[in-house]
């Protein structure tokens, strides 16, 4: 379990991030994008691998 600790250290982390805009799915204006914590992106990348 420590070898995959250290193994998942060196290895670069993608950042998970949410459109956080007051209607997510409207096209007009400014999109807003607000990142995961490490805790809930770490939680997506184990979920995908």
């Amino acid at each position: 379990m420590v070898s995959q600790a250290i193994k998942g250290a060196d290895q670069p982390r993608a950042q998970w991030h949410w459109k956080s805009n007051s209607d997510p799915w409207s096209t007009n204006g400014n999109e807003e994008w607000t990142k995961y914590s490490d805790i809930e992106s770490a939680i997506i990348e184990e979920a995908f691998n």
